[in-house]
């Protein structure tokens, strides 16, 4: 099977052979555009890079919508897994010694100007565009965050705590998880050929 994975860290490739994105690789034919870090915009922009018609199955790892885009991390735009990374709310609140004027900055925009109604519905907005961009295809959806909302068709595990790349009997679990949910998409494809 052709298999497109686009997301944030949990999708991403870290290089560890024992997670389930590489696991996938080694019997099937996987391109990986998930990256660490990155909000739901940048996930968007991954699922609209590429042609669609070529995957037979697409795996989506949403983020959170606590992560707000930004052109260039401050910091981390110079780490390899990194470089595209948005800011997270949770981690510029926090006062840091890696602090700097840039980020300080951001500390103050999500201290007195945003908004979390506004940062739901927007996050809404994209995953809706998104569910419409890929309604003709079978999609897994990977939910990692208990809080997410949204048109949950298929989810590998509804609630997950943390990315692939902290336990690999977790990412085993995961791999098990969506083979069998490959197993049935294929199953799907076979009888609407027939």
């Amino acid at each position: 099977m052709n298999i497109l994975i686009c997301g944030d860290s949990f999708g991403a490739d870290w290089n560890n052979k024992s997670s389930w994105p590489n696991l996938l690789e080694k019997k099937h034919t996987v391109i990986n555009l998930a990256e660490c870090g990155v909000s739901q915009y940048k996930i968007y922009k991954q699922v609209n890079s590429i042609n669609l018609k070529t995957f037979d199955v697409i795996i989506l790892c949403n983020t959170h919508p606590y992560r707000v885009h930004t052109k260039n991390h401050p910091i981390l735009y110079k780490n390899q897994l990194h470089q595209n990374t948005d800011l997270l709310i949770n981690d510029i609140l926090v006062k840091n010694s890696w602090f700097n004027r840039s980020l300080r900055a951001a500390q103050g925009y999500f201290r007195w100007h945003w908004d979390e109604e506004h940062a739901w519905d927007m996050y809404k907005l994209i995953v809706a565009e998104q569910d419409r961009i890929l309604k003709h295809k079978h999609v897994i959806k990977i939910k990692n965050f208990e809080e997410l909302e949204g048109n949950i068709d298929t989810t590998v595990y509804p609630i997950f705590n943390g990315p692939n790349h902290r336990s690999n009997t977790d990412s085993k679990k995961i791999y098990n998880s969506i083979t069998e949910l490959l197993s049935k998409a294929k199953e799907l494809h076979n009888d609407n050929m027939d």
